[in-house]
């Protein structure tokens, strides 16, 4: 049983979306995915602990993640796009280049036909699919998932960018239904180049080129509600509800009001703007009678007991522990030196819950414990309850962790706490590197999900003197030739920047040559390097190469991997059940006209 409704409806949409990947089978024959999941309240199984909680007795109404989609434009293609694509599909985008100005005198681009945009092969009209996090606040980026249409002659979307695209809960509709826009997307196409080579049986897997993904590339237009769903409706239950929750967290408005029997709508207090989740895990697990004298300290020790019972949902029972407030801290102090090691570590979460800082270092040293079963969620804790400075010191130590993962964790840690541990900057629009000094093997480190983000963590990147690198298709060429790496700083003929960043244009009508110095983030930053033309000090006559995330890695992981550069190279495992909703980007909607995806003719020229 489990009360965590995040979690328990992330369980719900998982299984939703694996129906959705197994249905599409391995051919190119896609089986509609099923509409917008829908909430069910029933009322849960609850371990005896919990009874009386605000999550026994009403659900988050609108838990699921929104799915949201459209049609859309992935441009800059090396001639690997295609203009065809459904004739409705056609006058949708035409009507969107259209809105927002293309072919338009007033604006200056009457040479700019919408028409000749969508008939080359340096676009493809794709579907776009994301899954907005329920509670999003207005302003909340996301993932979002392309695809090719089907029929269409699209080889390959990698390294192009998704034009501005509408997102609607019905985008992808080729009649006359139509929702409001919730989200609009745009950004750089990623595919992912280290995808497996081989599945469980060991048969080799093509790379799909024709599916790809913007990292953070949504972005949410309006808040989303809260609102509590009474299983039972009860105006006593629903202003009970209302009292606890405003009892904890005091605000105007208050965070908490019960509309009637059935529904009490929900304010995120500003603290948990970034994590309403967060919120929402604490109130489910109050008790509708812990401001009763006594209450607190009696239902602590009856926790704590639950706690080393090993069939207990030890997640559920930390949160209640926590929902009890700072008056039981006495009681769960005792409890970080118990014998029981679960009881131990969910004790300690609590107490880092409540903002002890002694529950911190009981963390850190499960951290620290490479045989412990809690070691990677005890860093992860750290960082989401640990006050910055302390969070700060205990996440650094754990930098220098034998344990890979731990040091990749207490680094997404030091990015949550946003520590000034992190000497960042940004490359454009594009993505962040973070130089983060740590002692231990040197890593790179890279994102797949979320913002994209480079971390060298370590003590010095620098390409060597006789470096060479060259990407597969032959487009970018970075090399530091030994005789100019070599030549004494003090020669006055010695090159300031020795290392060589050569790009020819996949078509051919563009070839660069940039010098820079050995230093890796300097390469990394010449090499991503687009102007803004809005900036002030634009120049139109700058000369930059501007290559995207994705080629950035490449290099990265062949140079680790050729032992060029002595680091290891370690990409972000996505979660599972990122994996699986992307699959839905892949079918089409059920009110989709399966005929209309025939191709519309062959493509004109650009």
């Amino acid at each position: 049983m489990t009360i965590g409704w995040h979690r328990f409806s992330l369980g719900i949409a998982l299984a939703v979306a694996a129906a959705a990947l197994a249905g599409t089978g391995c051919g190119h024959t896609h089986t509609p995915a099923p509409a917008a999941p829908q909430d069910r309240h029933l009322a849960p199984a609850v371990y005896p602990a919990l009874r009386g909680t605000i999550g026994e007795m009403a659900a988050l109404a609108n838990s699921m993640p929104l799915r949201v989609e459209g049609y859309g434009i992935v441009a800059d293609l090396p001639n690997t796009g295609s203009g065809e694509m459904p004739p409705p599909v056609r006058q949708i985008l035409t009507e969107e280049l259209y809105k927002r100005h293309a072919g338009s005198p007033t604006f200056g681009t009457e040479n700019i036909s919408p028409e000749r945009i969508l008939s080359g092969k340096q676009i493809a009209a794709v579907s776009v699919v994301g899954f907005v996090p329920s509670l999003a606040p207005k302003g909340t980026t996301f993932d979002l998932y392309l695809a090719a249409l089907p029929g269409t002659q699209t080889t390959s979307l990698e390294y192009g960018l998704l034009w501005t695209t509408d997102l609607k809960i019905i985008g992808l509709s080729e009649g006359s239904m139509d929702t409001r826009i919730l989200a609009r997307g745009r950004g750089p196409v990623f595919c992912n180049p280290f995808a497996k080579k081989v599945d469980a049986s060991g048969a080799p897997l093509h790379r799909n080129v024709r599916t790809g993904r913007v990292m953070s590339g949504g972005i949410v237009l309006e808040d989303l509600p809260a609102t509590l769903q009474l299983y039972t409706p009860s105006m006593r239950i629903a202003n009970q509800i209302q009292r606890t929750i405003n009892a904890r967290y005091a605000s105007l408005p208050p965070c908490a009001a019960a509309q009637n029997e059935a529904v009490v709508n929900l304010t995120i207090p500003p603290g948990f703007h970034d994590n309403p989740h967060e919120f929402i895990d604490v109130i489910a697990h109050m008790y509708l009678a812990q401001d009763v004298p006594g209450f607190a300290e009696r239902k602590c020790a009856e926790l704590l007991h639950a706690l080393e019972d090993p069939d207990a949902p030890h997640d559920d029972i930390s949160m209640a522990l926590e929902a009890l407030g700072r008056p039981i801290l006495p009681a769960l102090q005792n409890a970080y030196t118990g014998n029981n090691v679960t009881a131990r570590y969910y004790a300690a979460r609590a107490g880092a819950g409540l903002g002890d800082a002694a529950a911190l270092v009981v963390l850190e040293a499960f951290g620290r414990n490479d045989q412990s079963p809690y070691q990677y969620d005890a860093v992860s804790a750290i960082a989401r309850h640990g006050d910055n400075l302390r969070a700060n010191t205990l996440l650094e130590n754990l930098l220098s962790s034998p344990n890979l993962r731990v040091r990749t964790a207490a680094y997404e840690g030091l990015v949550h706490i946003n520590s000034p541990q992190l000497n960042s900057f940004r490359v454009g629009r594009k993505f962040i590197v973070d130089r983060v000094s740590a002692e231990g093997p040197p890593i790179i480190y890279a994102t797949q999900t979320g913002l994209p983000r480079i971390a060298l963590i370590g003590k010095k990147f620098v390409l060597p003197a006789g470096a060479l690198y060259v990407s597969a298709d032959n487009i970018l060429t970075v090399n530091l030739p030994e005789a100019e790496a070599d030549a004494p700083a003090t020669d006055p003929a010695a090159p300031a920047d020795p290392a060589k960043l050569y790009y020819r244009g996949p078509l051919g009508n563009q070839q660069v040559l940039l010098k820079s110095s050995p230093n890796l983030a300097v390469i990394i930053a010449k090499l991503g390097f687009t102007p803004d033309p809005r900036a002030a000090d634009y120049n139109s006559k700058q000369v930059f190469i501007g290559v995207s995330y994705q080629r950035v890695l490449e290099m990265l992981a062949q140079l680790c991997k050729d032992h060029t550069i002595d680091a290891t190279f370690v990409m972000q495992q996505p979660a599972h059940d990122d994996l699986a909703l992307a699959a839905q980007a892949q079918a089409p909607r059920p009110d989709v006209n399966p005929a209309a995806t025939a191709p519309a003719g062959s493509p004109g020229k650009p």
